[in-house]
């Protein structure tokens, strides 16, 4: 609850859910250091909490325990891909409802949406009023088109 004063004194009470109060969270798993920075910086320029993982192997323990309301998975990452990585994710019950931003910079994304049931992804390079829209239309901000 938030407390504010208005006007001669009059106390008015503003009542805020904690889910208005706090950021949204976003799980980058991405290998490049330089770009998940890049994304990063964007998001919290936008008011989102970010954290960053940089191996694939991290990240479904790191989804579990940080909560995000989206999460952004490269698919080429060194060791465990973001295919395997996906899958991981969509059979736990802790992350499996959480939606899945796909990034890449090969090929077609079509099949791994498809493989991975989302119908977010990025194609290598993008530009960040891209990366917000995405990330804004995968939490719900507003509607995806």
């Amino acid at each position: 609850m938030v407390r504010t004063r208005v006007g001669d004194g009059e106390m008015v009470w503003l009542l805020y859910s904690l889910e208005d109060m706090s950021a949204q969270r976003v799980l980058v798993v991405e290998d490049d250091p330089n770009l998940a920075t890049i994304v990063r910086e964007a998001l919290q320029d936008e008011g989102y909490e970010v954290r960053i993982v940089l191996e694939g192997a991290q990240a479904r323990a790191e989804a579990a325990s940080y909560g995000p309301d989206v999460i952004m998975l490269d698919l080429m990452m060194p060791g465990i891909d973001g295919y395997d990585i996906g899958r991981q994710l969509r059979q736990d019950d802790r992350t499996a409802g959480i939606p899945l931003i796909i990034v890449s910079g090969y090929g077609r994304l079509e099949d791994a949406e498809l493989l991975l049931k989302t119908r977010y992804s990025l194609q290598k390079p993008f530009d960040l009023s891209e990366l917000l829209d995405t990330v804004e239309a995968a939490i719900g901000r507003h509607d995806a088109s």
